[in-house]
């Protein structure tokens, strides 16, 4: 008995000494991609990372898994599946490999997923026997004779109880051709506001990140910095080597990731990567996004980082997005958990970009010396976008590569809106290939006030009214107004029913029930604006009690007269509900100001580009820091 307890206390001891879970970095290669376990601060989907068969024992702190004879585990996820498609299109990954360590015998497979699973095949199926001298499978080697490969599974079956302690893609780390003394240095900017505590925890896990892993970014001619631009000038760091805390005047999301922006095209990077405050996401973003730049065949190319939220986090939000008179999120509600959805998402990645494709700015990762035009000052909403459509980026999307946070539903406010409507208009006023004229321009805008009547949202249709109203004045009100002191007072006081309030939970309505009406009836409710054009409607007093995260939605609106919304995280709600007379009121107002906007159109076109081509610049920009 002795013995025994004695050889599994050094057994321990061996694997935690030697392997450090699947964090470990070697210096003689470039890692790509790592096999990664979950990091349970950011998601608990566990799906979501690898798929397990029998006994495998995930030991998630330290980093590594376990598994008993005859046990198995897939990695055909959307965080460990190699879109070798992806990275050859954009990528040179010459004598590309897979290293394993851990303990034991496997049969290891690696399996071609298609669009069809009955297509889907193995390209290699040998036993090996693992240990702490890594062990490499030439990937190309592989691919031979399997045709064009474009997604990798890694699968695992155990044929004596095992450990797995380190799984990555990796290719050699010499340069890609003689006399090659091109690095990449990364500027990381995250811009903040108010958000101490989050903003605190992201610096200490990206600068401990940083710190770890400099050797071998040194030998592969990487190197990275981050810097936190806190417009609430709020934010107290500890000092860090790779942290520079650059307090800021309040000039929103587009002033901060300038600054970002232009400190480090001044201090020399090559690239910069904008990253939210409030986003949350694994280190295996920056393995990924940083191999991915290093290895780039075109200098323009660009790392668009997808969204998922915190409320859905086995299911895609935006794994890129299309901007043509709306915003048109990529593969929204794909099944993160379904193996093979996930994998007709990715093999699509592939494709070539659509016209209008951007990134947002939760995750964005682009070529400084590719940057024609800095953000605009749209302070917030739509910054992002613009960036996208002036720029000539060659942007691709990686697999996990991805930043969980709170969806736009619940942010939503007669704020927001307006700033963007504001936006939806001023991008088809300036940007080439999307001036689609005066009656199409002016119809984004009663898409958006419709859909506020609709959901009896009044003082939102009043802000966007001030939006429109704010564009017919000309294309001065962004620059003159750039930190928006003005204008969001202006918002703010019309707030008065959508403002939110404590819970009374005694005067809720009933929670929301049932499905979408029927066809016919849906289509009358379309016709009169749910109600709104037919006489005595609204002396039916009927309506529900809505979900924060759901005030985006129509449907719940169509046949009702009142709402609540409820936040019960942080127990507060406020109540909307049918009014002709506000109805009347704001149409003739917005009928009015549409046909000003379609006398003044010609005329504005001009206008708005030569104030696009002068703002949207560095110099705009260190006029507003020197002033603020």
């Amino acid at each position: 008995m002795l013995v025994v307890c004695f050889w599994i206390v050094l057994k321990a001891l061996w694997i935690a000494d030697n392997f450090k879970g699947l964090q470990n970095m070697d210096t003689d290669t470039l890692t790509l991609q790592r096999l990664v376990l979950p990091n349970l601060t950011v998601c608990t989907e566990f799906d979501l990372y690898f798929r397990m068969f029998g006994a495998v024992t995930p030991h998630i702190e330290a980093g590594y898994l376990s598994f008993a004879q005859g046990s198995s585990v897939r990695f055909d996820t959307y965080m460990n599946l190699f879109n070798l498609g992806t990275w050859r299109g954009f990528c040179a990954v010459d004598g590309l490999a897979l290293q394993l360590r851990g303990t034991g015998r496997f049969r290891l497979r690696l399996r071609e997923m298609k669009l069809d699973p009955a297509e889907s095949q193995y390209i290699y199926d040998e036993d090996i026997t693992l240990s702490s001298k890594p062990r490499l499978i030439d990937v190309l080697a592989a691919v031979e004779g399997h045709g064009d490969v474009g997604l990798i599974a890694v699968e695992l079956e155990v044929l004596t109880d095992g450990v797995l302690t380190d799984g990555r893609f990796v290719v050699p780390s010499a340069p890609r051709s003689a006399g090659d003394d091109a690095r990449i240095r990364l500027a990381i900017s995250i811009t903040t506001f108010r958000r101490e505590d989050e903003v605190a925890n992201t610096v200490r896990r990206v600068a401990a990140f940083l710190a770890e892993h400099e050797d071998e970014c040194a030998v592969n001619g990487i190197d990275a910095h981050l810097f936190v631009v806190d417009n609430g000038q709020s934010v107290e760091l500890d000092p860090h080597p790779k942290v520079t805390l650059m307090p800021n005047a309040n000039l929103g999301g587009s002033g901060g990731f300038a600054r970002g922006l232009l400190t480090a095209q001044d201090s020399g990077f090559t690239h910069c990567l904008f990253m939210d405050d409030d986003a949350s996401f694994d280190m295996e973003n920056l393995v990924r996004t940083m191999a991915f730049l290093r290895l780039a065949k075109d200098d323009r190319t660009a790392v668009v980082g997808a969204m998922i939220t915190n409320t859905r986090r086995w299911a895609m939000w935006e794994n890129g997005a299309i901007f043509n008179r709306s915003c048109q999120p990529l593969h929204a509600g794909t099944d993160l958990r379904d193996p093979f959805q996930t994998a007709t998402m990715e093999l699509r990645a592939t494709e070539p970009k659509p016209a209008g494709f951007y990134g947002g700015w939760w995750y964005f990762a682009f070529p400084i010396k590719h940057v024609r035009y800095y953000p605009f000052p749209f302070f917030v909403r739509g910054d992002d976008i613009s960036f996208s459509l002036a720029n000539d980026f060659n942007p691709a999307t990686l697999n996990g590569v991805v930043s969980f946070q709170d969806d736009f539903g619940g942010k939503e406010s007669p704020l927001t809106l307006y700033l963007d409507l504001r936006n939806h208009l001023h991008h088809h006023l300036t940007q080439p290939g999307f001036l689609i004229g005066m009656l199409r321009t002016i119809k984004i805008f009663w898409r958006f006030f419709i859909r506020s009547i609709i959901r009896f949202h009044y003082e939102t249709a009043e802000a966007k009214l001030i939006a429109l109203s704010d564009i017919l004045d000309g294309p001065e009100i962004f620059s003159d107004d750039a930190d928006m002191l003005k204008k969001r007072g202006q918002i703010l006081a019309l707030m008065d029913n959508e403002k939110w309030k404590p819970l009374e939970a005694d005067k809720l309505l009933e929670a929301i029930s049932g499905t979408p009406p029927n066809t016919l009836y849906l289509f009358f409710l379309k016709f009169s604006l749910n109600g709104h054009l037919m006489p005595f409607w609204g002396l039916r007093k009927t309506g529900y009690r809505i979900i924060a995260k759901d005030r985006g939605l129509i449907w719940p609106f169509w046949g009702i007269t009142v709402a609540d919304f409820v936040d019960y995280d942080d127990m507060k709600s406020y109540r909307v509900a049918f009014d002709r007379a506000k109805f009347l009121r704001l149409s003739w107002r917005a009928i009015g100001l549409s046909f000003r906007f379609m006398r003044m159109y010609k005329s504005l076109l001009p206008r708005y580009r030569e104030n696009y081509d002068k703002t949207a610049q560095k110099e705009f920009w260190l006029t507003q820091f020197h002033d603020k």
